[in-house]
């Protein structure tokens, strides 16, 4: 071999070297990429969805004490709530009303359903699903409920209100959704909020399961309120669904059963299900009582008295929650005025949706952009008076405390124009 033939050999050699090193070198560099991402996912809680066959398989999870130890630090914690809206949203105007109190709630939110809203705020994302493709989801995620079902037309659910008994089944319906998050849970959109973040205190967040409402009905409260109840992001907090005692006959009828309140059919509902678990002497669910929970306006008719929400919020470009009372009079010169959390307006949804509808686009913006709202479960929707939103509006130059001040003037009731004449 001459000199030129073995120095060709040579570089052959060396470029042989030099590329299996590179090769080398990638090889332990991803390696490394990679344990150190999956070492930093173990650090963070939720950095990932649960897995689904995690979920299916192993429930309710591992045992753990009550109280349970911190997510995150107080008021840190990510929250998303998932709200359903099916059908024409033009008949169901309210919505602007829930959409503008969201903004400003501290939560983020997930809207589903298959006609989307305008002018979304910015911690509201749309999810659009039709209603088959909702049910193909559930079938998915609860097969055994669905083994004897073949075929499109096997799911067909014609009454688009049994969406409500699928609420507690949501943290398994929109799993790759709650991808890092904390708590999730299901709020209904005929809602304002107020204070409600700020109103969860911290020992609440160290539970399975927090209550909103404080109910009377049960020794142990109303665990469980259709409209809005938070979950941990867990395994056993998620799952709680799958231990109603009659869960496939509730997903197969097409009636609804009232499966997300206290009050559900044959003790297939989500009060008896934590009441439950949370008796449990092991893998015992913890669950904040909602005996102990937040302030709610609701917007019932009781004999010769009627319940006015007030939304109030911070005029301009400020920043912070809107703020909600409940009003009780029974008549003009009669009220007994408190914040609340949240109200919810389920009786006069029907009469300011038919406000609503009667006036145009432009003037129903002006309406519910207005600094002040009365929603009364009588009436339905009206800007009170110039007068008590300035007075209003000097309380909140003084802070949004100071608008629960004791002025006897502000506190009045005082008769505003009527919305719709």
């Amino acid at each position: 071999m001459n000199a030129e033939t073995l120095g060709g050999v040579n570089r052959f050699s060396k470029r042989k070297f030099v590329g299996a090193f590179i090769v080398f070198s990638i090889v332990v560099i991803q390696g490394f990429h990679g344990w150190t991402i999956s070492q930093s996912r173990k650090s963070r809680p939720f950095a990932r969805a649960p897995n689904l066959l995690h979920l299916q398989r192993n429930g309710t999870g591992n045992s753990t004490g009550c109280p349970l130890e911190p997510l995150a630090p107080y008021g840190r914690e990510k929250i998303l709530l998932i709200s359903a809206v099916f059908g024409n949203l033009s008949l169901q105007p309210h919505i602007a009303l829930f959409l503008r109190s969201a903004a400003r709630s501290g939560f983020d939110f997930l809207l589903v359903g298959d006609d989307e809203p305008k002018n979304l705020p910015s911690n509201v994302r749309w999810l659009n699903i039709t209603w088959d493709e909702l049910w193909w989801r559930v079938k998915s995620r609860v097969p055994h409920c669905f083994k004897n079902q073949t075929g499109g037309g096997d799911m067909n659910y014609p009454e688009r209100y049994k969406v409500i008994d699928l609420k507690p089944l949501f943290g398994v319906i929109f799993m790759k959704e709650l991808y890092g998050y904390h708590f999730w849970g299901h709020v209904d959109n005929d809602i304002v909020f107020g204070r409600t973040r700020s109103s969860i205190n911290k020992e609440s967040m160290k539970a399975d399961v927090i209550g909103i409402i404080r109910g009377h009905r049960f020794k142990e409260g109303n665990l469980a309120w259709g409209p809005m109840t938070l979950y941990r992001n867990t395994a056993r907090a998620t799952n709680l669904f799958r231990s109603g005692p009659r869960l496939c006959d509730m997903l197969l009828d097409h009636k609804h059963w009232g499966f997300d309140e206290w009050y559900g059919k044959d003790r297939t509902n989500m009060h008896h299900i934590m009441s439950e678990a949370s008796r449990r002497s092991s893998n015992r669910l913890c669950v904040n009582p909602s005996s102990s929970g937040l302030a709610v306006g609701l917007d019932r008719l009781k004999i010769n008295v009627t319940f006015t929400c007030e939304l109030w919020c911070p005029p301009g470009n400020q920043t912070g929650p809107c703020i909600t009372f409940r009003n009780c009079y029974s008549n003009r010169s009669e009220c007994s005025r408190k914040e609340v959390a949240l109200c919810h307006f389920q009786y006069s949804k029907g009469v300011i949706n038919q406000q609503l509808r009667a006036v145009s686009e432009h003037e129903r913006g002006r309406f519910l952009n207005a600094e002040a709202l009365f929603i009364d479960g009588a009436q339905g929707i009206r800007v009170p008076q110039h007068q008590e939103v300035e007075c209003k509006r000097r309380m909140w130059r003084q802070g949004s405390e100071k608008i629960l001040g004791n002025s006897p003037w502000c506190r009045r009731f005082v008769g505003g124009d009527k919305f719709v004449q």
